[in-house]
């Protein structure tokens, strides 16, 4: 169970990273099309963005 957890869990991004999210989401206004935009799931981009 912790083996799986901790495989979904990833990396910590780096505040680069964490622009180029940001700005592909304002530039799009849409968590999917940031996350394809950056080469990250959805679910990435809401939880920097929010």
């Amino acid at each position: 169970m912790y083996a799986c957890r901790s495989a979904r869990l990833g990396r910590v991004k780096n505040s680069r990273e964490i622009m180029e999210i940001l700005e592909a989401y304002d530039h799009t206004g849409s968590y999917r099309a940031a996350a394809v935009l950056t080469g990250v799931d959805h679910h990435t981009v809401a939880r920097y963005v929010t």
